[in-house]
């Protein structure tokens, strides 16, 4: 089982979470939850599972190489965030992170229709603000691929 996936709630929290890991907005849930405070139920998934993701289809050196080609112009720059956000959106999820998406989903109730949102690291800090950049994709009905919809979420990240 991957190590990558950790409940929001208090009942099945390990202690807090880190913010360089999870994002501001989740750690934060996790404390109001530690505290007492009620929080959405959810889970929250981590930066590595991205960055796993991405070696795991060997898209890693070549989003990189999209990135740098495109560097210093704007134009090219839109156009390199479409060819990755179809490469993300077309590459397969690790096994074992769909299997940890349906127990997580069956956890929750696998009859609730879920939202997959951002809580990027560092998107609010001393330093600059960005939050809410990332697109969130609502409607994920029990019908529809949660993977998929974590997909879209992740490759937004380089999309205009």
């Amino acid at each position: 089982m991957i190590e990558l996936i950790d409940n929001l709630a208090a009942a099945d929290a390990q202690g807090p979470l880190d913010a360089e890991l999870v994002g501001g907005k989740a750690a934060e849930l996790r404390a109001l939850s530690m505290a007492g405070q009620r929080v959405p139920e959810g889970f929250v998934i981590n930066a590595g599972a991205l960055d796993a993701f991405l070696r795991f289809n060997e898209l890693d050196l070549e989003v990189a190489s999209i990135l740098e080609a495109a560097a210093g112009n704007p134009a090219a720059l839109l156009r390199a965030g479409e060819s990755i956000e179809e490469l993300i959106c077309g590459a397969a999820m690790p096994a074992d992170l769909v299997d940890e998406l349906d127990r997580q989903r069956a956890h929750l109730g696998a009859e609730k229709t879920l939202i997959v949102r951002s809580s990027a690291v560092g998107e609010d800090g001393a330093e600059a603000s960005f939050a809410g950049q990332l697109d969130s994709i609502g409607g994920v009905t029990p019908t529809a691929s949660l993977s998929d919809a974590l997909k879209r979420c992740w490759a937004s990240r380089w999309s205009g």
